[in-house]
């Protein structure tokens, strides 16, 4: 099966040899088939390698995805398989009625997982204080997705009502950020922090949401679409828009594989002080991959992730009339 390499640390480089790429850091030496690899993720401005790299992997077909010094992706270096129009369709549909409804759709699928998520952990941490349970159970999902299907009688471009559906969406996260909370005390997880956060929750909350946008990025070169047309999110700060838009129902499993993590390795994970250990973002990385490839825990369904992932894409090109 093939796997991601990723060199995020001061003093990585790497290397091509014959069909090997050679990954070397200051504690190991490590050759990788090209065979081997899905794509590469290289991280921050501190990494070094060769111009050979870069030919071999396209002529492989092995993206290389660049994220910035905030883990946002920066730039992909990829074969395009784009056909001609694609950047006008996807504009067009942006600019569309129809767009709201799949935007629409995507933030009601995040909800429900969102409360999927807290619902699995109250019972797989045995949580048995009523106060608790009352609060983890007040993310009142429900009353969002009606109030989400309410904006979609507006018959707009999700474009001209962005306004209306982030503050709506700013709403629920509070909600759930709120009921989140409780599963963890105030000294590792204080709240929802996008940046600057030195606490262990949210650095493994914000690393891990890196890596879903890396294989979002990835997945959406190689379907030959154009990853710099937003849907819903314009923020001039994204290279990417369009990546953040598709993530969306799969941050919850991220969220999921957080608090896995952390309840599963406590001890190891955080210090004295509540700050997190040196060398856990190794480990975590490697935890995140292999749950990333399971099955959702409490979903009947036996898919991946990432054929999730590939699905979605391909409701929206369809939505988009996008073929190839």
């Amino acid at each position: 099966m093939r796997r991601p390499l990723i060199a995020e640390n001061y003093g990585d480089f790497i290397s091509v040899s014959k069909e090997k790429i050679i990954f070397k850091n200051k504690d190991i030496v490590e050759s990788v088939l090209f065979k081997e690899l899905s794509y590469i993720v290289i991280k921050g401005s501190y990494v070094s390698f060769s111009s050979a790299l870069f030919l071999r992997c396209l002529k492989r077909d092995i993206p290389i995805v660049l994220l910035d010094d905030l883990d946002r992706p920066y730039s992909v270096i990829s074969k395009f398989k784009r056909s001609a129009g694609i950047k006008e369709r996807q504009s067009d549909f942006s600019n569309s009625k129809k767009s709201t409804d799949f935007v629409l759709k995507i933030l009601r699928q995040k909800i429900r997982k969102q409360h999927q998520v807290l619902h699995y952990h109250i019972r797989s941490l045995r949580l048995n204080k009523g106060k608790e349970i009352k609060i983890l159970e007040g993310y009142d999902f429900r009353y969002f997705i009606k109030l989400f299907g309410d904006l979609v009688k507006k018959r707009l471009p999700a474009i001209k009502i962005s306004r209306d559906i982030f503050l709506l969406e700013a709403r629920s996260s509070r909600a759930y950020w709120l009921a989140f909370s409780r599963l963890f005390p105030k000294s590792i997880f204080p709240g929802r922090r996008k940046r600057n956060s030195d606490d262990p929750v949210n650095k493994l909350l914000n690393y891990g949401y890196a890596l879903l946008s890396s294989i979002t990025l990835k997945t959406m070169v190689l379907a030959g679409l154009d990853p710099t047309v937003p849907l819903l999110h314009h923020r001039k700060s994204l290279n990417f828009p369009f990546v953040f838009d598709l993530m969306e129902p799969f941050r919850p499993i991220n969220d999921h594989i957080v608090i896995s993590f952390l309840h599963k390795q406590k001890k190891d994970v955080i210090g004295r002080n509540g700050e997190l250990r040196k060398s856990v973002l190794k480990r975590f990385r490697k935890f995140w991959f292999k749950e990333i490839k399971e099955s959702e825990p409490w979903s009947k369904s036996k898919k991946p992730i990432e054929k999730f992932i590939i699905e979605l894409i391909e409701k929206y090109k369809k939505s988009a009339y996008i073929n190839g």
